[in-house]
Parts: structure tokens; sequence; C-alpha cells
């Protein structure tokens, strides 16, 4: 784990899409929260739109404005029919929630209603969106909403808490299983300590015989295949938070906990056959529970994505020779290639220093300060974009690790809040 593999080939990017528009890029950027489309926003491009009714009857419309990472692409919705109606207006924004290829999988909810001095759990609605393929127009479906409750609902004596759908969050993934079968999966652990026994998994297949959720008990194994975590399980007491659920190929869903490690689990294994498996980050744990310290939110300093359709690339910035000073830093990137039953050992690829990087020519101009929610190109697994940005200017940045060349610098002129995103394939 601690040895740095030497540089060789470039990654081979995968062959372009057939049928896909030459100009589309191969892979895109997108924002977690859609904005209003109106006269003063940029226009969408009309191949990515699609249109669905909400569950209280009220259509509306997504469209996206793609551009060429390390660029973000823009994410529209608007309300079919003209602006929606007063009662309408505290409608949250379109939200997305998961993604893999070219399916999106989307969240729109309703605020919270007091009546009688009670607050009523918001109407929630998830949509999965497919981008167009060949003769095939882009979609937006209205998916099921699921009411089996929580093993934390199950143990609540509020029925109406018992009653309401779940809420699809960081421990939800999608995975793509060839053109005509998706997954929609949420995680559910008996347990918030580190993982032990088994777990819950609520399973939606789209592209079946049917639209239903069902639910899956799924053992939990440690180490070599053991359950008794022996020499890979940290201690019992740090407390396990699912902070991205990351698809990997057509087979694999891995829910990553940035502080713990993470959890992979090969969809493709028959029903009765599915396992969780445990696996450690490269990196030391924090020697806190995450319950009770104020830990950060780690999607500004780590990332965790696909390299490829059997492997993984973990990236982490870090503080280097400085103590608590987090202003010299260095990102670092780790590989790993999966197995259900093999030994699985991280191999180091790159570390690139901040002074490294501030000295590289294409890098004047721009602040010298940490770098920020790294995001493992889709294209290429060797370049990492960033957001480089102080109180007054943003940047996006790609810099390929494996020559330390910084490819690609662009201004983010965006009206938002710096914030992790999701990568896509918008082929059309």
């Amino acid at each position: 784990m601690e040895s740095l593999t030497q540089p060789g080939e470039p990654f081979d990017p995968p062959p372009a899409i057939a049928g896909a528009d030459s100009s589309c890029p191969r892979w895109v950027m997108l924002p977690r929260y859609a904005q209003r489309r109106d006269s003063s926003v940029s226009v969408a491009d009309a191949k990515t739109s699609a249109a669905a009714c909400t569950s209280t009857g009220r259509t509306f419309r997504i469209s996206f404005g793609v551009a060429v990472p390390p660029a973000i692409s823009s994410f529209y919705y608007d309300w079919v029919g003209g602006r929606a109606p007063a009662s309408d207006e505290y409608f949250w924004k379109p939200t997305v929630v998961a993604t893999h290829g070219d399916c999106i999988l989307l969240e729109m909810r309703r605020p919270c209603i007091r009546e009688r001095g009670f607050i009523h759990m918001p109407v929630l609605d998830y949509f999965l969106y497919e981008a167009a393929a060949g003769a095939r127009p882009p979609s937006l479906l209205l998916l099921p909403a699921c009411y089996i409750p929580t093993l934390y609902e199950r143990g609540c004596s509020d029925e109406a808490r018992r009653a309401t759908p779940r809420i699809m969050g960081e421990n939800t993934g999608i995975l793509r299983r060839g053109e005509d079968e998706l997954l929609v999966v949420q995680l559910d652990l008996l347990s918030r300590h580190v993982p032990r026994g088994t777990a819950e998994l609520c399973v939606l297949r789209h592209g079946g015989d049917d639209l239903e959720w069902k639910l899956k008990m799924v053992p939990i194994v440690h180490g070599e295949g053991s359950r008794d975590g022996q020499g890979e399980t940290p201690t019992p007491r740090q407390w396990w938070e699912t902070d991205a659920a990351v698809p990997v190929g057509d087979r694999f869903l891995c829910w990553v906990d940035y502080f713990r490690g993470f959890l992979l689990c090969d969809m493709a294994a028959g029903e009765g056959s599915l396992t969780l498996r445990y696996v450690p980050l490269p990196v030391v744990p924090p020697d806190k529970d995450r319950s009770t310290a104020a830990l950060p939110h780690m999607h500004w300093k780590r990332n965790f994505s696909p390299a490829g359709a059997g492997a993984v690339r973990f990236v982490s910035i870090e503080p280097r020779c400085c103590g608590d000073l987090f202003l010299f830093t260095a990102v670092t990137t780790w590989t790993l290639s999966l197995s259900m039953d093999e030994p699985m050992t991280w191999v180091k690829d790159g570390v690139l220093a901040c002074d490294e990087l501030w000295a590289l020519p294409a890098y004047e101009g721009l602040p010298r300060i940490p770098l920020e929610y790294p995001m493992v190109s889709s294209d290429d697994p060797d370049a990492i974009c960033f957001v480089v940005g102080n109180d007054r200017r943003v940047w996006m940045i790609e810099v390929n690790m494996r020559n330390k060349v910084l490819r690609s610098v662009v201004p983010d002129n965006r009206d938002a809040k710096r914030d992790y995103y999701f990568p896509a394939k918008l082929r059309y």
C-alpha cells in the first residue's frame, strides 16, 4: 500500500458511443440542484429535455446545458404551462440523488405542512431520467414510492411516520445493468456502528416484469471472507455514515463512508447470494465517533470513483508537514481492484504536492490555496477535477496525476456555492 506504481501507458479512453453526437462530451459534471429556467438563463440543449408529472399532478420539465469538464454543466427545470401557482411556489428544486452513466435519479419534494400544530412529512417524488440513445428520446419516469418501513421506523410507535415513503439520500445508488435493466438500491444498516452481521437492501428493478420495491436481508463479511472482522475491522465504537453510493461497471455497488471504508456488493449475484463485503480505506480513520465529534463533511477533500469496470480510485487531500495548518497540502490517489472473495490491496498511484501544482506555468494567476472537491474523470481515471476558489472567484481545474500536468483551467461564473458534483454521460 505504500509503494507507488511506476508511470506507464496513459489510460485508453472508451470508444465513442455509436450514434452519439460528436459534439457531445464523453462525460459531464452535474450540480446537485436545478435552477429555474427563464429568459435570464442560458438555453439548455433541447436534445436533453424530458417531462413528467409529479404525484400531485403538476407537469415539469428538466433539461441540461452540457459542458466539457472541468466546466460544470447546467441543470434546469421549468413548469409546463407556465410558472407554478402560488400554492406550489415552495416546491424544492429538483435534486440529483445518484447517477450512473446516462441515468440520473432525481428527487422532487414539497415542504412540510403544518396542520393543527402538527408537522406532516413532505411529499416526496423520485424520478428516473434516461438520456437519449440513438432513436430513443430522453425520458423522465416517476418511480413508485417505497413504503417499506426502515429499521428505525419499524421500532417507532408513530404510525404516521411508519406510513410515510422512504427518503432516498446518500445511502441510495443506481446501477445500470445493460441497456434494458437498471437497479435503484438503498442500504439500511441494522447498526450505525461499523457494520457487522447483516444489512438490508431495498431494491427497485426497472426493466423487469414489475416495478416494485423488494427488501433483501444481506450478510456482511469482513476481512478474508470471515465475519468476525479479524485484522481489518476498526474498533466497534467507530460510527458509520454513508457519504456516497458509487456504481462500478455493470456489477458492483459501493457504499462509502469517507472515514471508515466502504461496503462492496456484487449485484450480479443471484437473488439469494447477495453479500456485502466491508473494505477499509487506505487512510487511517480519525480516533473519534462521528456521532459526537464535529467531523467535517468529507466531499470537499475526498472522492471515491470507478476506475474501469472492476476497480475503484480513492482520492484524498491532506495536510502536508504543517501540523494542523491546512494550507500546504498534497493530493494522493490509490487504486483497488474489486473482488468479493479474493484478497484486495490498495495500490498508491501518485502524490501531487501543492507546491508542485503551484509551480506549473498553467497555474499562474490562480490563488495558492488548498484544492477542494476532487472528482475522478469518467473518461480517464488519471485525470482529476478540482475546485479552486476564494471569496471573490472560483475556477475549475483538471490535473493529470500520472504526469503531473495541469490540463485545463475554467472560470466558474455560476452564482452558486461550491459543492460536490455528480458524473454522468448525457449522450444524444
